[in-house]
């Protein structure tokens, strides 16, 4: 039987603090080896909207909190990005949003173990001139109830 059956055969409530452990010291690799690799290879200030993705499941996974048998992702992720940035998404903001939504929604889910369509998360992009164009900075947090800011649990903020 190989490791990933193994993972799938645990129940939902099985996850361990060293499965939360490992998972961040991965996300704290990763983010330096993301910013080692962007000093070599960046060869443009535009910032790519995997790159968004990549960070908000990084704050995700450094976000999470474990109590006494069970490790809870964050419900809301706070995008801060450069304004230059931000009207480049202009003409595809409320897409990207959906995408965005959908794989934090997916990376919980897999990650924490959480069922299907028990998942329900909050992304605030906040324009922030204190970021510099190319980069984006991600913070989640765990809130007790996701309040609704729009129609779909998105917003676009101002300046932070």
């Amino acid at each position: 039987m190989d490791l990933l059956h193994i993972r799938r055969l645990r129940p939902k409530g099985g996850a361990t603090m060293f499965a939360s452990v490992a998972n961040r010291v991965r996300s704290i690799v990763e983010w330096h080896l993301d910013n080692i690799l962007d000093l070599f290879l960046r060869r443009s200030s535009v910032l790519h909207p995997i790159e968004v993705e990549k960070a908000v499941c990084r704050a995700i996974d450094e976000g999470s909190r474990v109590f006494s048998r069970t490790i809870y992702a964050p419900n809301r992720v706070m995008v801060r990005m450069n304004p230059t940035d931000l009207r480049a998404y202009s003409k595809f903001m409320s897409t990207y949003l959906k995408e965005l939504k959908r794989t934090a929604t997916e990376h919980i889910e897999n990650t924490f173990f959480q069922s299907k369509g028990d998942t329900e998360i909050m992304l605030d992009v906040i324009e922030d001139s204190d970021v510099h164009a190319g980069s984006v900075i991600c913070e989640a947090e765990f809130v007790d109830e996701v309040t609704e800011k729009s129609d779909n649990n998105n917003s676009i903020g101002g300046k932070a």
